[in-house]
C-alpha cells in the first residue's frame, strides 16, 4: 500500500477521489502508473521509499498479452459494408451523348465540361452563359438518366 495525493480527480465503479485527496492506494503497481503518469505525489517518505521498491520490483513486468476473442469481435463502431454506391461526379459519358440539343451541348463543350461527371459537379449551371433554370434542370435530368 502506497499513500498518495492526488494531482487529478479519479473515479471507477467504488471510488471517487478529488483533486488534492490524500488516498491509501492499495494496489502498487497501479500506484506506481499513477505515479509515474503524474497524476499522484507519494504523501510522505515513506510513501517515496515504497514507491521506490515498488517501482523495481514491477521494472521488469511486462503486461498480460490481450488474447483474441475466439469468435472475433466487430471493429469498434463498425457499420455493415455496403456496396459503394456509384458517384456521378465520375461519370465519364460524354456530354455530346446526352439526349440535349446541339446548342446546349455546344454550350456545355465550350465551358470546359465534356463529362456527365463535369456537369453534375458543376456548382450553378446558370452561371453558364445562355443557360437559365430550366435549361439547367434539363442538363440536369439528362446527366442523372446518363
Amino acid at each position: 500500500m502506497i499513500q498518495l495525493k492526488l494531482k487529478t480527480s479519479l473515479c471507477g465503479d467504488n471510488f471517487a477521489h478529488a483533486r488534492g485527496d490524500e488516498v491509501d492506494w492499495h494496489d502498487d503497481a497501479d500506484a506506481v502508473r499513477l505515479i509515474d503518469a503524474g497524476h499522484a505525489n507519494p504523501l510522505n517518505d515513506a510513501a517515496k521509499a515504497a514507491y521506490k521498491h515498488a517501482k523495481k520490483e514491477f521494472a521488469d513486468r511486462k503486461p498480460a498479452p490481450v488474447k483474441p476473442h475466439p469468435a472475433g469481435r466487430p471493429k469498434p463502431n463498425a457499420t455493415p459494408e455496403t456496396p459503394p454506391t456509384a458517384d456521378p461526379r465520375d461519370n465519364a459519358t460524354p456530354v455530346a451523348e446526352l439526349d440535349l440539343d446541339d446548342t446546349t451541348i455546344k454550350t456545355l463543350v465550350e465551358a470546359g465540361l465534356t463529362t456527365v461527371g463535369q456537369v453534375t459537379a458543376h456548382p450553378d449551371l446558370t452561371q453558364l452563359n445562355g443557360v437559365g433554370k430550366a435549361t439547367a434542370t434539363k442538363i440536369l435530368q439528362a446527366a442523372a438518366s446518363a
